[in-house]
């Protein structure tokens, strides 16, 4: 527990109960500039001392330990990236790492091992070290975060020190699929013919007021693109009808990067006589053939930039008029530009067979940068340095994946 702020202390009962038995057994070895100490350097910290304001050379006494606790180092830097796990349904947390993976905290000062978060007395100090990629799930949203804090004991002083090489990313929100043309009264009267584009999920889940000391990157997920809407056209005037899917909204940026949307969502063939060229701009004359109607897929995110929605695909007929264009997928979000819509179908002139295009898909929504799970964790945390798509407290108790 830490260790008293008045009157007598004991070697034995206090300062060894929370530090840790020194091969010396003298006030001494607790100096960081001491060969006996061990883990003053560790990720991106260096020169830890036992504990703030403890001498790391020179005089030491026993009144400079009052209201010390021991100090420990839970790694996320070193190895490569990670994204996010889960053990079951439990997601792995910070918490987590420090309880279930041991090798993977360092006790500054080395005297002792960690000690059990079951036996955890009044608090000890934790940094959290973040010095490599860290990635969330797809398919989430907000509440979905790539990194949690957990809940500490009470009492702990909470550090993440985020370095320069570190990146805490929300993962990027996939593009909508695109909308079919579909003959006869069914033409895009149900809302699953096109697709919305999915939401990006958070970076850094607080579930215990913090300190977050950020020199790197701490970003949101972006939403993907909505895909872009079919149309057909029916000239009412015989067996030729004209028709085209949109296409693919593009992926969020994010990590996991958002995937852009299908270039279709199937095989409806074309009735009809004309062939379009291979970009489907245009057509010639032609025989009773299937013809190639499909959008373009979107591009795929990358963790800072958002893909480009598939580009429109149209018919012109032989004298120059346009009869029908698919609408282009909506391009994926990003740090600089919100995810867009997908793009409406246009279709020349009016018919009594087929329903007008409607809408494409709605843009998806952005994660968070940090999401905290009350407003008393926020109002008790504290940001140095900047963040990347804004923060939150959870809306729904127990909504935090």
């Amino acid at each position: 527990m830490t260790i008293k702020s008045t009157g007598s202390l004991s070697f034995l009962n206090d300062i060894e109960s929370e530090f840790g038995d020194t091969s010396t057994r003298s006030l001494g070895s607790y100096r960081s500039s001491d060969s006996n100490f061990q883990n003053k350097n560790v990720g991106t910290l260096s020169n830890l001392p036992l504990d703030d304001g403890i001498p790391t050379s020179g005089e030491i006494k026993f009144s400079d330990f009052y209201g010390k606790k021991l100090n420990m180092v839970v790694d996320y830097y070193s190895g490569g990236t990670e994204i996010k796990q889960t053990v079951g349904a439990l997601p792995m947390s910070a918490v987590w790492r420090y309880a279930y993976q041991p090798t993977k905290v360092k006790v500054v000062g080395g005297f002792r091992t960690r000690p059990d978060l079951n036996a955890w007395e009044d608090g000890k100090r934790v940094i959290v070290n973040v010095n490599k990629t860290i990635g969330g799930n797809k398919d989430g949203d907000a509440h979905d975060v790539a990194l949690r804090t957990g809940d500490w004991p009470g009492g702990t002083e909470l550090q993440v020190d985020i370095g320069s090489s570190g990146k805490i990313l929300g993962a990027g929100g996939d593009g909508g699929d695109p909308s079919q043309y579909v003959y006869g009264s069914l033409y895009n009267t149900d809302e699953s013919l096109y697709m919305n584009g999915k939401n990006g999920t958070s970076a850094l889940g607080v579930e215990y007021p913090a300190v977050i000391n950020n020199n790197g990157v701490l970003r949101c997920g972006f939403g993907g693109g909505g895909g872009g809407s079919g149309g057909a056209s029916n000239p009412d005037s015989g067996d030729t009808d004209y028709g085209r899917t949109g296409s693919g909204g593009g992926g969020g940026a994010g990590l996991p990067v958002g995937e852009g949307g299908a270039a279709s969502l199937g095989s409806v063939p074309q009735r009809g006589s004309f062939n379009p060229d291979a970009n489907g701009q245009s057509g010639v004359e032609g025989t009773e053939l299937a013809m190639s109607y499909n959008g373009k897929a979107g591009e795929d995110g990358t963790i800072s930039t958002g893909g480009s929605g598939g580009a429109v695909t149209g018919y012109t007929n032989p004298s120059g008029t346009l009869i029908v264009l698919g609408g282009k997928g909506g391009n994926g979000g990003d740090e600089n530009d919100a995810a867009q819509e997908g793009g409406k179908a246009f279709r020349y002139g009016t018919s009594s067979t087929y329903n007008d295009p409607k809408d494409g898909g709605l843009a998806g929504n952005n994660g968070k940068s940090i999401y905290y799970v009350t407003p008393s964790v926020r109002d008790n945390s504290t940001l140095i340095g900047s963040e990347v798509g804004g923060t939150s407290v959870v809306d729904v108790v127990g909504a935090m994946n």
